[in-house]
């Protein structure tokens, strides 16, 4: 029994045409890059010193001690407020490169923080990318 030769000499039936892999690579291509930028943003956020994300680790209820453990310097000026209510004392860190950027906390007469506010001339893309992911 012979099989006719259309059967022996066809060719595959191929799975993807040439667009459609193109696009996958390019789909793939497009998920590193966004993966990599990602990557880029969170490792680039900053942890110490003066700047947003130290200032939105500060909350209401810590100590002086616990302000200055965080942001890791004692503060640059300091402020006693005298009025009809209770003594104040507001504390201001201003960051080491004279960028603008400014964190003013103000203490209560138990030494616990009450307000706090971050204050910068500037803002960056990538500090915009991170406030709307959410990570400031």
């Amino acid at each position: 029994m012979r099989l006719p030769c259309s059967l022996l000499c066809a060719t595959p039936p191929r799975r993807f045409t040439v667009k459609k892999r193109l696009l996958v690579k390019i789909g793939l291509l497009a998920a590193l890059a966004l993966l990599g930028f990602g990557a880029y943003v969170w490792w680039t956020t900053p942890t110490s010193g003066v700047n947003w994300a130290t200032a939105n680790r500060i909350q209401i209820g810590m100590t002086q001690d616990e302000v200055i453990g965080i942001i890791g310097k004692h503060p640059t000026a300091s402020k006693l407020g005298c009025g009809p209510g209770p003594t104040q004392v507001e504390y201001e860190w201003h960051s080491a490169n004279n960028d603008g950027e400014l964190i003013i906390v103000l203490l209560d007469s138990n030494g616990k923080v009450i307000e706090k506010t971050y204050n910068s001339e500037f803002v960056t893309f990538l500090d915009k990318v991170r406030h709307w992911l959410h990570l400031n």
